[in-house]
Formats: C-alpha cells, sequence, structure tokens
C-alpha cells in the first residue's frame, strides 16, 4: 500500500499499531512565515486550507531543514567583516562530513547550497545602514486566541535624526531555485513590524519599516516592511481569529496516522516559523 508520502510500506497486521505520520497541534499555532503565506493566499481557499492542515498536523518523519546555514548566514551578517570565504568554507565542510546515514548525507548538502546560493547572491543584497546584531530567540505572541512564533535571528538598530532610536529585525527566507514572492516578504515583514512595536519598546525605541526585513537568501533582496504594516498587522490578527475559529474542523491528509494526544504532548516541538 501507499503511504501519504508516496513510498511503499507493508500493510498493517492486526496485532501490528500503525507507524505514526502526523503529530497533531491541539491548541491553534502558526510560524510567522506561515502566516504570512496565507496572508498572501489571498482568496485562494484551497492554498489556504491545505497551508493550516500542514500545519495542524505535523509530519512526524524527519525532514530537511536549514538550521546550520541560517545560523551562518545570520553570523554572516552581523559581522563586520562579512567574508564570503567563510560561507563558501562552511558549505565545504557540511560537503565534507562523515555522516551515519542519507538522512545526515542530504541534510548537510541541502544545508550545502542554501550557503552556496546565500554566498553567489549576497553581491546584489542591499541592506539598510544600520548596526546588524545577533538577537536572543524572540518570544511567541498570542494573536486572537493563536500563538504566533517566529524566527528573527538578526536586530537592527540605528538613531533618527531627531536622536530616537529606530529598532527592526530580520528573517531569512530560502527555497531552492525560486525568489521569495514581493507579496509574501511584506506580509511577513509587516508582521516583524507590529511585532516589535507590541513587545519590545525600550528607551524611547520605536520600530522602522525599512529595518524590518524579511532577507530572501535565494534572490539576495530584502524586502522591508510596507508602509501600511500596522494595517496588514491588524488584518493578520482578524486572520487569526478566523483560524482559532475553524482549528477544530481542520482534518488530517487522507491516510494519515495521527500520534495519540497523549504521547502527542510529551513529544510536542515548536512550529518551524
Amino acid at each position: 500500500m501507499q503511504s501519504p508520502a508516496g513510498s511503499l510500506t507493508a500493510p498493517a497486521t492486526e496485532s501490528e499499531t500503525p507507524r505514526t505520520t502526523h503529530r497533531q497541534a491541539a491548541r491553534p499555532a502558526i510560524g510567522a512565515r506561515f502566516l504570512a503565506d496565507y496572508m498572501a493566499a489571498g482568496a485562494r481557499e484551497r492554498a489556504r486550507r491545505t497551508l493550516l492542515q500542514s500545519v495542524k498536523y505535523r509530519v512526524a518523519a524527519r525532514m530537511i531543514q536549514h538550521v546550520p546555514a541560517k545560523s551562518a548566514v545570520a553570523r554572516f551578517l552581523a559581522s563586520p567583516e562579512r567574508d564570503i570565504g567563510t560561507l563558501l568554507a562552511q558549505a565545504a565542510e557540511l560537503r565534507g562530513r562523515n555522516v551515519a546515514d542519507q538522512f545526515a548525507a542530504d541534510l548537510n548538502r541541502h544545508n550545502a547550497e542554501y550557503l552556496e546560493r546565500f554566498a553567489a547572491a549576497y553581491p546584489s543584497l542591499a541592506l539598510p545602514d544600520a548596526t546588524i546584531s545577533l538577537g536572543p530567540k524572540p518570544p511567541a505572541v498570542t494573536l486572537a486566541g493563536v500563538r504566533v512564533t517566529l524566527d528573527m535571528p538578526l536586530r537592527l538598530r540605528r538613531l533618527a535624526r531627531t536622536g530616537r532610536p529606530r529598532i527592526g529585525g530580520a528573517a531569512l527566507r530560502y527555497a531552492k531555485g525560486r525568489a521569495l514572492p514581493q507579496e509574501t516578504g511584506e506580509w511577513q515583514a509587516a508582521f516583524l513590524f507590529g511585532y516589535l512595536g507590541l513587545t519590545e519598546p525600550e528607551d524611547g525605541a520605536a520600530p522602522e519599516h525599512q529595518l524590518c526585513l524579511v532577507i530572501d537568501a535565494q534572490a539576495g533582496q530584502a524586502i522591508p516592511a510596507p508602509g501600511n504594516a500596522i494595517a496588514r498587522f491588524r488584518e493578520m490578527e482578524a486572520a487569526c481569529a478566523s483560524i482559532a475559529e475553524r482549528w477544530e474542523n481542520i482534518e488530517p491528509p487522507t491516510g494519515a496516522v495521527i500520534e495519540p494526544p497523549a504521547e502527542a504532548e510529551r513529544s510536542k516541538t515548536e512550529p518551524q516559523p
């Protein structure tokens, strides 16, 4: 029989417990990047429904993620030197690692490709004149009953002409061979702008549109928060209210085997931002 992923699996006997394919998020939760994707989908209800399904029912199998590459790029952008050679050296190190299985080999290869692509695209990346530094992991925020997590590894700061501090943050996006759509990037940058206004006012500092960025590592493009970022943030909050209302009625993928609730609670992880 075919598994949801399309691989062949042996049929389960009566004495066997079917292998878990998905873990269910019991409470409404979504990553900021997926919320941006949801908003950019607009009236395409099928795309929105599919996205929410993937957020509520997370695939249990190991997935390729770009954590090492994103960390390396964030350190690179926060470094005054910004030596592209360090990115390429890290990519070569990933490719040369001895690994125990094919998944680890694929993981290293995908992360190396991320670094190599960003190194090639970096010369076209236009960044604002500001101090860029690594930031702490940002706490989640609850909007209209939905827990929204985010990945914002970089913080930006500068002084306005008035002497008042201006702050911002940057998220990284990457899809091999595909540039991030402008509309999607603007929604995510608008979320960063609204988030910083809610959570991090300090010493009179205020978020600035041009300092709230989504950096597309594939295209070498920085997309700032649009001028209507506050209005967009309110639209995202309204969308979260709708997501919370429909959460219980989101059905799992066809053929999915959901982890029992008690086990799911023990193995619960943060949704990917």
